[in-house]
């Protein structure tokens, strides 16, 4: 690819981010307590800020001792503060960039993109190297060369985009002979330009052909799902007429990556799920309501107050959470605590959050088919089961909320000062950890599914009460096991019984 070309598209000032990453970046920032994870998770939604994020943790500003590769890396290096400033000030970017290119559709590209960082992720799982957090990273990148080009060149590309389909068609030959370069080759220079590591780049560059790659097989095998990972998006987001989406799915079917052509439907299934799952958290209807102007308004703000505050955890917070009950408030098979402390916490939290105004949340989680499970396996496994659940219930939380076993396979979690987006985003992430756990008992491997049912309270105080809280999160958690189980309902609390979910998840 010529200089003048790279030159011309380095000078781009900046490319656009989803606005619902913006908000809900603002809404972490807010709480103090927020958690590595739960930033981490947010950010890797993100094409565009996890590219920056990448950028800015491989340069000579941080100095890492070795190339960061994924964003939970990245998070973990620089730590939670610098995180905040550094992902809200990549989140600010001019929404005039989103017209920028007659022709590109920049939401149906962000969509394209999680698909296929969803399956590299999950390709990867299942045949590694490259570890799955890594393929989800270069997912997330592989078409970014499309966003630079309807960016940079906004005069040229949007005939290219008519050519080839429009924004998610195979564009990569018409930009070579009408542009100089593919966007595979875009991608991939300018990222190597940023600073991302080498092996990264390479795997978006040969990504439509990694059988030319020579004498690096990480580059190929990476270069392989890339490519796989495209079609299987292409599928998700129907890139695509019926011809087209049928070639990507013969591609796929005949692919290493799937035993047999019958064996298609289980390797995509769980794919569609996740890919569902994520787009659901992040398509904020709030975001549809707030004009970009509110939002870099209050951006703004946020960043002006970070940059002349510490950030310090409250004392009363840090006090309350390092206070563990006592052994007759732990439960005994989990080693959590147990009903009779929850019920103790809730009342504490909600009488904080009635004086304070804010918002609480209740999650109800259910081991599906625990009884069957007890019958079929024993007590022990089913014992072992419930540990396993227990432990990642806590691992995932916040570090304000507070998980207990709540009786039988069930489990309980109160979330205090969280919104609507944060509940859905708990709620699923609950779900999916259980889900992607293998659970081991003597020789033999379990896997296990929950339902979750959650109720939010925006307003805390009369007439409603920490029982009927409880309540319509059971309800919930009835209408996820109605839905199939393995699968999360969420609602807000009214003063009239709710009809249905709100929120599915």
């Amino acid at each position: 690819m010529g200089c003048p070309l790279l030159q011309k598209i380095k000078r781009s000032a900046r490319l656009p981010s989803p606005p619902g990453t913006a908000l809900r970046i603002l809404q972490l920032c807010q709480e103090k307590n927020v958690n590595l994870t739960t930033l981490a998770d947010t950010i890797a939604a993100d094409p565009v800020l996890s590219l920056r994020m990448l950028t800015y943790a491989n340069s000579a500003l941080v100095g890492a001792r070795r190339e960061i590769t994924n964003i939970r890396e990245a998070v973990v290096l620089l730590g939670i503060r610098m995180v905040r400033v550094m992902a809200l000030s990549f989140s600010l970017v001019s929404q005039q960039d989103r017209h920028a290119c007659r022709g590109f559709e920049y939401d149906r590209f962000w969509a394209h993109s999680v698909a296929c960082a969803v399956s590299a992720r999950y390709l990867a799982s299942i045949a590694p190297p490259p570890p799955p957090e890594e393929g989800f990273s270069v997912g997330l990148l592989a078409h970014i060369g499309k966003l630079v080009f309807a960016v940079g060149m906004q005069d040229t590309y949007p005939e290219v985009l008519h050519v080839a389909g429009g924004t998610l068609g195979r564009t990569e030959h018409h930009e070579a002979s009408c542009l100089g370069a593919s966007h595979h080759e875009l991608g991939a220079a300018v990222l190597a330009e940023w600073g991302l590591p080498q092996r990264l780049c390479d795997a978006i560059r040969h990504q439509g052909c990694p059988d030319r790659v020579v004498d690096a097989p990480e580059v190929e095998r990476l270069a392989a799902i890339l490519n796989m990972a495209t079609n299987i998006a292409d599928l998700l987001c129907e890139a695509g007429d019926e011809s087209t989406l049928a070639a990507r799915g013969e591609a796929v079917a005949n692919s290493s990556f799937v035993e047999s052509p019958e064996a298609f439907d289980a390797l995509l299934e769980p794919i569609r799920r996740s890919f569902q799952e994520l787009a659901a958290v992040l398509s904020l209807d709030e975001a549809s309501r707030r004009s970009p102007e509110e939002i870099q308004a209050e951006a703004n703000s946020m960043l002006s107050e970070l940059s002349i505050s510490t950030d310090l955890e409250s004392e009363a917070a840090h006090r309350r959470n390092q206070v563990l009950p006592g052994k007759e408030l732990m439960d005994g098979v989990t080693g959590i605590p147990n009903r009779t402390s929850f019920e103790a916490r809730v009342e504490a939290l909600w009488a904080e959050a009635e004086q304070k105004q804010h918002p609480l949340v209740m999650i109800l989680v259910d081991v599906d088919h625990f009884n069957a499970f007890n019958d079929r396996f024993g007590h022990s496994a089913g014992d072992e089961v419930l540990k396993v659940v227990g432990e990642r219930l806590t691992v995932v939380s916040r570090n304000i909320d507070f998980v207990a076993r709540y009786g039988g396979g069930k489990f309980a979690a109160i979330l205090p000062n969280a919104d609507r987006v944060t509940a859905a985003y708990m709620a699923v992430k609950m779900r999916k950890a259980i889900e992607s756990q293998r659970i081991r008992e003597g020789e033999r491997s379990h896997h296990v599914t929950v339902s979750v049912g959650t109720a939010l309270l925006s307003c805390v105080g009369p007439p409603f009460t920490p029982a009927r809280l409880i309540e319509v999160a059971d309800q919930q958690l009835s209408a996820a096991k109605q839905k199939g189980r393995n699968c999360c309902c969420m609602t807000r609390v009214r003063d009239e019984q709710p009809q249905s979910a709100e929120a599915g998840c």
